[in-house]
């Protein structure tokens, strides 16, 4: 059982953890790609990509690869669970690789396929599932217990076209002494996983003051996002706040609101 381990988002959609190493063995580096696989496999059909894994470091490495599930959390952050955890939008039990343990020296990379069977009966709608591995790299001389590093490879499969939509809740600027910061509130409320990338544009007495775009991790359907960010310091006055989220549906949000920084 995996738990409830959260760990931090260091990149869209992609997330590699590096755990404490044992001492006297932190000459380990591991590379997996792709770390992020996207599928379109409908019931009763399998589907297959390379995967491949190498070792980066000096030493020679042992290789674990086990299944995962995860989800996105309403701050960003991924958390990783139990397989099944995702209930009904899981399909980490479908998926298999097609060697799960290995040995890895110095510079020596392996390929793997990764499989995704699914069920000829199972009730798949159209919606989004996904599922995934962790894949951990230990020195070879090490103890079994000892920790090494490790990457995830996050899987997606879309059965059908299910439907894309996203609506802005709330939005509102916080002020405060040198920490300023905009507060948005959104939910996903169609049958598709979304990754957004939103727009940002801060204008005061008709000129543009900030302009930043802004890459958001995946927000699985009906799920809430909070996004926090921060906008450094801005003069006093009144300012338009402009937030344009483009999530790969029909239409691209826009959401408007004013502040006034004292």
């Amino acid at each position: 059982m995996i738990g409830r381990a959260l760990y931090r988002l260091l990149a869209p959609f992609v997330l590699i953890s590096t755990l404490a190493p044992a001492p006297c063995f932190a000459n380990i580096a591991l590379s997996v790609q792709p770390l992020v696989a996207e599928f379109k496999v409908p019931p009763g059909s399998t589907g297959r990509l390379q995967v491949i894994v190498s070792n980066e470091g000096t030493d020679p490495e042992r290789v674990l690869a086990r299944r995962t599930d995860w989800r996105t959390i309403a701050d960003g952050s991924i958390t990783l669970e139990k397989v099944g955890a995702e209930h009904s939008h899981s399909i980490t039990r479908d998926l298999s690789l097609s060697s799960y343990q290995f040995a890895l020296q110095p510079g020596e990379h392996r390929q793997l396929t990764l499989s995704l069977s699914m069920p000829a009966d199972a009730k798949r709608v159209a919606a989004s599932y996904w599922g995934g591995f962790i894949i951990n790299a230990t020195d070879a001389n090490a103890p079994p217990s000892a920790l090494g590093v490790a990457a995830t490879v996050f899987i997606y499969n879309n059965v059908d076209t299910p439907t894309r939509n996203v609506t802005v809740q709330s939005m509102r600027v916080l002020s405060g002494h040198d920490d300023n910061k905009l507060v948005v509130r959104f939910r996903n409320t169609g049958t598709s996983y979304v990754r957004p990338v939103a727009h940002l544009i801060i204008g005061q007495a008709g000129r543009v003051v900030h302009d930043q775009k802004i890459t958001i991790s995946t927000v699985f359907p009906g799920a809430v996002r909070i996004m926090t960010q921060q906008l450094g310091q801005l003069s006093p006055g009144a300012y338009r706040v402009e937030l344009s989220i483009d999530y790969g549906g029909n239409s691209i949000i826009d959401a408007v609101t004013n502040a006034n920084i004292r």
